[in-house]
């Protein structure tokens, strides 16, 4: 049976890695060929892949066809999550209730610009939407909107077509309204506004109050985890409910004769996690924290003696096989790896030493999440250990069952129940005060987007040998392991060469241009571009090449203050490696030129120059080139192609646009020419190398299953 649920969990991990989805027919003969041999880890390795093969391909098949691009439909839609408001308007997620082949979408999320009637949770409206596929920006690090959709079911993205009728069908109802109405009302009981917004995430999920620098603090001292109802609030909850309903019961011994208090204790338990899990929302992390712990309830109320391991192995199992996609969340993996941790590393020294065996899991959970926080975020906090040892039991032991039992009394005794949430608000109030005090002694420890598979699998190890009994093989090499992870890295890079990096960032642009010891930052991208623009150097230079959100966004909501290109220095050298600003009427270009190769980036021009003034500048020949106006013929004139005679140009832009970008003429122009067409939405991040010659990779394109679609609209 273990055997099967390890194969049944790497099997799902596998495939889930893969950058290809085989074909389910080829699954399926693997698993015939397993059961034929009577292997449980084969066979379990089979299913799990089948089951991931089967839920994907379903997902995907419920994604609008790429080659529709962009469509309009009139649609009924009910509103299963509460809406969250943006500066223009509401974010808001729906499930499709008429959907057909022509709109084989079941679940969406759009934004609602200004509705003139607020629409709440649990409503049902008839809209007319303009709704695309689930796509983003294809970088190497940062958000992954394909693997989030898939994660969360999301089968199409857009927005409510504006000055179109929109008519509400019927009234809030449901579990989805009751969350709605107690955010608004602990909102309403809670007067302190960063007490309030955390109250409402660790009631009913509901993230969108907690404010940026608040949200940054949590980041820093490791805490964020917190404000996510995961299995760590379930599982304090129900072992909170568990104890007090078994000391009750041992209280009357004709109760406790007939049946242990131990496992009378089991079922209120469950009962506080279903009914916590409800007022999340039923989200997908709370389904699976349920679901690991009715689970391991189950075993104990069957009154099965198994190892702690065991138990665990068969939770997860059970977790992949409710969700197959389940590992595409990181969730999934920080809840699993933690709980792993406490049950495997630090239960037997809690339940013996309490104090000590507290700090021994701090210290575990330091070590054992490390690498994964490293891959699936780029940082770590060093003060998480100290920060979770006085939080975890002020949130999760303090203010979570004084907010839960606020809201059991509001609809009985409103007073109690106010004064509840009052109390409760005064705890969170410390713990704001508390993320804050620390922040200022200790802040994120970033690394370098390159290197932070390898980083994450050294760790990895490192972990696992250093949290192993003291006579485990090579435990004596855990430090070689994790030291990496303390140092400031940055990539390899030789004295004369650069590594110019382009990022998928839509409409805008975002280039960072790397030496051996430096780093330029050339445009930010809008607000939310992914992580891996800004180097974790201090000393980086940070610039804008025009000044509009789709280039200077993301400085703008990190509050960086960045120069403009045309106030840098005309020419300057780096390593070998030598800047130049050229200043026209329209903007400044910037060219880098290593040993023997050049690149011209033109991004900062804000209207094409003509003919007469590209010949004043007396440009020379370049390698690569990243083109102006975002693949607009009119900024690539054939004189001026003839004059750099690039081997590479590169165009930030995302295809399908409204604007017709890049022009299919000037594409083929280009290729006409030989010349390698580069396209940040079609290819995804792109990185140039500029050694002997410039080689350009784009390494984001093929990295995983779900990315392999060509966008709609590519050349």
């Amino acid at each position: 049976m273990f055997r099967f649920c390890a194969g049944f969990i790497a099997g799902v991990v596998l495939l889930l890695a893969s950058p290809v989805l085989p074909p389910l027919p080829a699954a399926l003969l693997a698993g015939a060929v397993a059961f034929a041999l009577r292997r449980p880890l084969l066979i379990g390795c089979t299913l799990g892949a089948c089951a991931v093969i089967g839920t994907a391909e379903r997902e995907l098949a419920s994604w609008l066809p790429k080659e529709q691009g962009r469509v309009q439909v009139a649609a009924e839609v009910r509103i299963t999550d509460i809406p969250e408001e943006r500066e223009r308007g509401l974010r808001l997620t729906a499930r499709v209730l008429d959907s057909s082949p022509a709109l084989p979408v079941r679940r969406i999320q759009f934004f609602w610009p200004d509705p003139a009637v607020t629409p709440r949770a649990g409503e049902t409206w008839r809209l007319e939407l303009q709704l695309s596929r689930p796509q983003g920006f294809r970088n190497l690090s940062g958000f992954d909107r394909e693997r989030w959709a898939l994660a969360q079911r999301v089968h199409a993205r857009g927005q409510v077509v504006r000055d179109t009728p929109a008519t509400r069908m019927e009234e809030a109802t449901g579990v989805q309204a009751l969350r709605q109405h107690l955010g608004d009302a602990l909102r309403a009981a809670i007067p302190d506004r960063r007490a309030a917004a955390l109250a409402v995430a660790l009631v009913v999920g509901d993230r969108q109050h907690l404010d940026p620098e608040l949200w940054q603090q949590l980041l820093a001292t490791g805490t964020n985890h917190l404000v996510a109802i995961s299995g760590l609030h379930v599982s304090l909850l129900a072992g909170g409910v568990w104890l007090l309903a078994s000391l009750a019961w041992r209280l009357v011994p004709a109760l406790n004769s007939r049946y242990p208090a131990r496992l009378a204790g089991a079922w209120p338990a469950l009962i506080a996690a279903f009914g916590y899990a409800l007022l999340a929302g039923f989200a997908l992390p709370t389904q699976r924290a349920l679901l690991m712990f009715v689970v391991l309830a189950t075993l104990m109320l069957g009154r099965r003696s198994i190892a702690p391991g065991q138990a665990l192995l068969l939770a997860v199992a059970s977790v992949l096989a409710l969700d197959p996609l389940a590992p595409l969340s990181p969730a999934f993996w920080l809840s699993s790896v933690a709980v792993a941790i406490l049950v495997l590393a630090a239960f037997g020294d809690m339940a013996r030493r309490p104090v000590q065996g507290w700090l021994r899991a701090q210290f575990a959970l330091l070590v054992g999440l490390m690498p994964l926080t490293i891959y699936w975020f780029g940082h770590v906090a060093w003060i998480a250990p100290l920060a979770n040892l006085l939080a975890v039991p002020l949130v999760g032991g303090l203010a979570v069952p004084v907010l839960l039992f606020g809201a059991l009394l509001m609809p009985v005794v409103p007073l109690w129940g106010e004064f509840c949430w009052q109390w409760a608000g005064w705890l969170l109030q410390g713990m704001t005060v508390l993320v804050e005090a620390l922040t200022r002694i200790a802040d994120l420890h970033r690394v370098p987007a390159d290197v932070l598979l390898p980083l994450a699998i050294g760790g990895g190890l490192g972990a696992v040998l250093l949290l192993a009994p003291q006579r485990f093989p090579g435990k004596w090499l855990a430090p070689f392991f994790i030291t990496p992870l303390l140092l400031p890295l940055s990539e390899g890079q030789s004295s004369g060469t650069a590594t110019v990096r382009v990022f998928d960032v839509g409409h805008g642009q975002a280039v960072r241009i790397d030496t051996r010891r430096h780093s330029l930052v050339l445009d930010s991208g809008p607000p939310n571009p992914g992580r891996g623009w800004l180097p974790p150097l201090r000393e980086a230079v940070l610039a804008y090449s025009r000044d509009r959100a789709g280039y200077r966004g993301a400085y703008d909501a990190a509050g960086l203050e960045p120069r403009s290109l045309c106030s840098l220095p005309s020419e300057w050298e780096w390593d070998q490696v030598l800047f130049r600003t050229i200043q026209t009427s329209a903007g400044c270009l910037l060219r880098v030129e290593s040993k023997t190769a050049s690149m011209l980036l033109m991004g900062g021009l804000q209207r094409p120059l003509s003919v007469q003034e590209w010949n004043g500048l007396d440009l020379q020949p370049v390698t690569a080139l990243l083109a102006g106006g975002h693949g607009h013929s009119d900024y690539l004139p054939p004189p001026l192609l003839g004059q750099l005679s690039p081997d590479h140009v590169l165009m930030s832009v995302n295809p399908g646009n409204r604007w017709g970008l890049p022009h299919t003429e000037l594409v083929q122009a280009l290729r006409k020419r030989g010349t390698d067409v580069w396209i940040t939405g079609c290819e995804g991040e792109l990185h140039v190398r500029l050694q002997r010659t410039a080689v350009v990779r784009a390494p984001a394109q093929l990295r995983h299953w779900w990315r392999r679609s060509v966008p709609a609209g590519c050349p």
